[in-house]
């Protein structure tokens, strides 16, 4: 696989976005020098990135990329391709360009995106994340598909096990019980105060009882 090492213009746009690559960090294990560099799968897995970042080029498309990482047991299993937490740029963004500086802007909003469903500024480099629909739709019959509920940034969560709540009648009958002991204990201390203050209430019923 041929990754952005820690000397290119890949490993810059990053740095800028305020983003590690992982294959950019000195004095680490994984670093590599140059521009681009050769790796394995196993490597890439072991560092388990946030993100994955895929270059679109008209000779080597990133949605054809998606497709070998979900049809290969090795990459199944990855939680960045489990979650499809993939952000694509141009070729042409990620060589050195004008275009460098508005590319990672646009990294760091599509990885906010990816990684908390939020959406912020969009500066139109060319970076961008994938339709979590079609990213369902295309992995459908492949090995390893998605689902919406994979994505934080699909909008759907998944659905949550409420066999523990109350039925709606219980909650009700709860409801009817408190408002009544409620009731009880106000009257209660309204008599209570009357007694205290040599005016019970009973005691008066039965005066008026008396005179009628």
């Amino acid at each position: 696989y041929f990754v952005g090492a820690g000397e290119g213009s890949v490993n810059m746009i990053l740095e800028s976005a305020g983003m590690t690559n992982l294959f950019g960090v000195k004095d680490s294990e994984s670093f590599k020098e140059l521009s681009y560099a050769c790796v394995t799968a196993d490597e890439i897995i072991a560092l388990n990135p946030d993100v994955l970042l895929l270059i679109e080029a008209d000779w080597d498309k990133a949605l054809n990329k998606i497709d070998h990482l979900h049809n290969s047991s090795a990459w199944c299993a990855a939680p960045f391709v489990q979650r499809a937490d993939y952000i694509k740029i141009p070729f042409s963004a990620s060589a050195l360009s004008p275009r460098n500086g508005a590319a990672a802007v646009d990294l760091v909003s599509v990885a906010t995106h990816l990684l908390t469903g939020a959406t912020t500024i969009n500066l139109k480099s060319g970076v961008a994340a994938f339709d979590p629909k079609m990213l369902v739709s295309r992995t459908a019959k492949l090995l390893c598909p998605l689902s919406l509920t994979d994505m934080k940034y699909s909008g759907v969560s998944a659905p949550t096990d409420d066999s523990d709540d109350l039925p709606a009648w219980a909650i009700a009958l709860i409801a009817v019980f408190c408002s009544l002991f409620v009731l009880v204990l106000a009257g209660a201390c309204y008599m209570f105060a009357r007694e205290k203050q040599g005016k019970p209430i009973f005691t008066e019923v039965t005066s008026e009882v008396a005179k009628a």
